[in-house]
């Protein structure tokens, strides 16, 4: 039998396709496995357009749930909270680096005034300008290789990316350029960035197989990361960091929220014990400010909210 896999085509979702495959072989799945690369909405999107949330993973799990995929290999950050009725979620192997670094010839804290520092994020923009509110924000879209030539050619100058994607395609700087790793304190990484997910059918991969290719610690990290996201009501889009790391029997947990500009911080950083402790640390998040910025309704200074 073959185990079809469902994958997009540029270097870093190939990349993660073979990491996937690797954790199935070792795990003892005995089924050939191909992959078949899969041109997504999302990437289908116009010149300049932005991808609507979800259209990398909607589409290869729509082949999955019509039984012309055996299962889809996805970025964690990239799949919805809840997968549709009949999916479901046998592996999350092993996480990669979770953190943020900028991609430039100085660390951000030594960039001249008015650097351009590229990203599409509206959380990287956020903690930039937090940070270094004299820089300026550049739109930075296409995939990872796309956007480190951009910046290669020094158009921007810099540009945010996480550790992960740069680890898994073997990226090496060049043109002067170096890889700084960005404080996880202050730069909050995206909820389950550095996951890895195996989306399949329900019972479609033998139970044996995923117990043995599942880890055990990043799932429950990666849980915990959409929990904060489902009971905050955030997507992929708002300008929030969130990230769980599995300590003993205890979760330490770091959630950072910001006005798009900036301007406005609200940071939780606490140890619990599960899902169940999850509620009583999203407290600072359920005013009004922090509502609309969540619901991307904040467009300014809110009355009452004083001046950084």
């Amino acid at each position: 039998m073959t185990f079809r896999l469902g994958t997009r085509g540029s270097a870093l979702a190939l990349a993660q396709a073979e990491e996937i495959t690797g954790v199935l072989r070792d795990a003892g799945l005995d089924e050939e496995i191909r992959l078949v690369t899969v041109r997504t909405s999302g990437d289908r999107g116009g010149k300049g357009m932005r991808p609507k949330v979800g259209s990398f993973a909607a589409d290869i799990n729509i082949l999955v749930l019509n039984g012309e995929l055996d299962g889809g290999i996805h970025s964690m950050k990239d799949l919805p909270v809840n997968l549709p009725q009949g999916l479901e979620l046998p592996v999350i192997p092993a996480r990669g680096r979770r953190g943020d670094c900028l991609v430039s010839r100085e660390y951000y804290t030594r960039l001249p005034t008015g650097s351009g520092v590229g990203s599409s994020s509206a959380r990287r923009i956020a903690q930039l300008l937090r940070e270094r509110g004299d820089l300026e924000p550049v739109m930075l879209r296409g995939n990872v290789t796309t956007r480190l030539g951009k910046v290669e050619k020094g158009k921007p100058e810099a540009a945010v990316l996480a550790l992960c994607g740069l680890d898994r395609i073997g990226y090496r700087p060049s043109s002067g350029l170096h890889l700084h790793p960005l404080p996880v304190e202050k730069f909050v990484p995206a909820a389950c960035q550095g996951a890895l997910a195996l989306v399949t059918a329900s019972g479609r991969l033998p139970a044996k197989v995923a117990e043995r290719a599942d880890h055990g610690a990043t799932r429950r990290e990666v849980e915990m990361e959409r929990e904060v996201l489902s009971q905050l009501g955030a997507g992929c889009n708002s300008p929030l960091g969130v990230s769980a790391l599995s300590l003993g029997r205890g979760v330490h947990i770091r959630i950072q929220l910001l006005s798009p500009d900036g301007s406005i911080e609200k940071k939780v950083s606490a140890v619990v014990a599960g899902k169940e402790g999850i509620g009583g640390v999203l407290q600072p998040f359920t005013d009004e400010v922090s509502r609309s910025i969540i619901e991307g309704r904040w467009t300014g200074m809110e009355e009452g909210q004083p001046e950084r």
